[in-house]
């Protein structure tokens, strides 16, 4: 039965990646044109002050910089930022309206950001004269070997009844190591891939754009994770041996736990949620949408992404 449910499951997924393909072909095809054109990098700004630990409130607008904070690099021709002294380097990224991508990378030898805007009807929007990227803003905070990479995405326009509107923002971050993440988003998806640490994620959907989360990692998860979206499906993607306190909800989809291998204690399905403790883990992990369906895999963790939204 359980191996007839999990075929049904594998064939139900791969019809819903077909029926994505299309409608998310020319966008592929535009994130693909621009992916190895060096505008797009964003500069990183580097300052060796201590870096506070993120916060949902953000600082001051009148907050002064520190005294040795580097100057933004040449936005014309970013350097790509090495983090080889880095024993441990975590991710803050928030993006008003848009999608984040999150790569972790171990062959990668410098952090890369690249960073694209849409207008309201899907266009590209063109880089400034002078080479800038002004719908993200990237720092690069380090001290004693600790590094915090914060990113922020945001751009306003003017759409077609002269109104101002945001524009899409499309986030690809490359790290070669990454412990912890942190992601406020909002009206698109966010996908994290082998990432590893503490997950926080964040985000919102609309009626014309889910704010679906993805996290597929070949690390073992063991310590607090929240996944939260407003609108969207949430999508748990672990490697056997991971741990942890699970808490799935969906007042209006599926919650779905599916471990093939691990012990698992305290199963309880609800009408509307899972609870159960996976190898006696202490850890917290919820996932919780408004609207979608929530699953969880304990298997092979880098197989394709079942949205095929990148």
């Amino acid at each position: 039965m359980t191996v007839a449910i999990d075929r049904a499951l594998t064939q139900h997924l791969g019809h819903l990646r077909h029926a994505a393909f299309g409608a998310c072909a020319a966008l592929a095809l535009l994130i693909t044109a621009c992916e190895t054109d060096r505008r797009y990098l964003a500069p990183i700004a580097q300052s060796s002050a201590p870096a506070p630990p993120p916060v949902d409130s953000p600082a001051p607008a009148d907050a002064p910089a520190p005294a040795d904070a580097a100057p933004p690099a040449d936005p014309a021709a970013p350097t790509p930022v090495t983090v080889a002294e880095l024993a441990v380097l975590a991710l803050d990224i928030e993006n008003a309206n848009g999608s984040v991508f999150v790569e972790v990378d171990p062959k990668a030898t410098a952090i890369s950001i690249r960073a694209k805007a849409l207008d309201t009807w899907g266009r590209l929007i063109p880089i400034p004269a002078d080479g800038s990227l002004p719908w993200v803003i990237a720092e690069l905070n380090t001290d004693e070997g600790r590094g915090v990479l914060r990113v922020a995405g945001s751009y306003q326009i003017t759409d077609s009844d002269g109104q101002p509107a945001p524009a899409f923002v499309m986030l690809r971050v490359r790290v070669p190591q990454c412990e912890g993440v942190r992601v406020r988003n909002a009206n698109g998806s966010v996908e994290l891939i082998n990432v590893a640490g503490a997950l926080n994620v964040e985000n919102a959907g609309t009626e014309n754009r889910n704010g679906d989360i993805e996290v597929r990692t070949s690390k073992v998860l063991s310590d607090p994770t929240s996944l939260i979206t407003s609108r969207g499906d949430i999508l748990l993607r672990i490697a056997p041996g991971s741990k942890g306190r699970f808490e799935l909800s969906s007042p209006s989809g599926k919650t779905e736990f599916l471990v093939r291998s691990g012990k698992v204690d305290n199963a309880m399905q609800k009408l509307t949620s899972y609870q159960a403790t996976l190898n006696g883990g202490e850890n917290k992990v919820e996932l919780s949408t408004q609207r979608g369906a929530v699953r969880v895999e304990v298997r092979n963790p880098m197989t394709h992404s079942a949205n095929h939204m990148y």
